[in-house]
């Protein structure tokens, strides 16, 4: 038969009648839209590899600076605080030890070594110095910055309004108005007979404060 003898002829055995007449074609985009998803692609890739420009970079720095500006003040004055707090705190120890050597020993250390307090009297911000005496002593703290502020402390054995026999011991702390690397003026007694201590001694009442 016809039929037979066709199929026979073929030899993967398919029936050519059953074929599609087009096989199926790859579909392709349209030249224009080909173009274009290739040019986006490209826009793309250029703009993963692309640096910061000058003007960008300048504009960053510009920034900082402005941030730098602000905090550096607030920093300075902070850093400032916090060594004026350790010449007070240094200060306020000397008047202590001067308080008990001279309940110890009748007479106010001579010299700051003699105090045996474990500090330094040179440090990078302040220098201490006592000035010695029998029933009056001072310490000085100068400051080595002209944004810290000086301190003196002092001490002065008076004797006592109410028993005219008793002596005691008083004390103070100053802190100089302004700061600046000028030496602080030291303490004065102000009575020998005082009730208090607070009339015994004073700080430099035109530069100087009492803490």
């Amino acid at each position: 038969m016809f039929v037979v003898d066709v199929m026979d002829y073929f030899s993967d055995g398919q029936d050519i009648f059953n074929r599609p007449r087009n096989p199926p074609r790859e579909e392709k985009l349209p030249v224009k839209a080909e173009f274009k998803a290739k040019f986006l692609q490209h826009l793309n890739q250029k703009k993963q590899d692309k640096g910061f420009t000058l003007i960008e970079l300048l504009l960053v720095i510009f920034i900082i600076g402005i941030l730098a500006a602000i905090a550096l003040p607030t920093f300075l004055k902070q850093t400032a605080n916090a060594n004026q707090a350790t010449a007070k705190s240094v200060v306020g120890s000397i008047v202590t030890a001067q308080t008990v050597y001279r309940t110890e020993n009748n007479q106010f250390a001579p010299a700051f070594s003699n105090l045996t307090l474990g500090l330094s009297s040179t440090t990078n911000n302040y220098t201490y110095s006592v000035q010695p005496g029998n029933d009056t002593t001072a310490v000085i703290a100068k400051a080595g910055d002209s944004s810290l502020k000086g301190y003196s402390g002092g001490n002065v054995r008076f004797i006592t309004i109410a028993s005219q026999s008793e002596s005691a011991i008083a004390s103070v702390v100053c802190e100089v108005n302004n700061p600046g690397t000028g030496i602080p003026a030291p303490p004065f007694p102000l009575n020998s007979n005082a009730s208090s201590g607070n009339a015994a001694i004073g700080c430099n009442g035109g530069g100087e404060t009492q803490l």
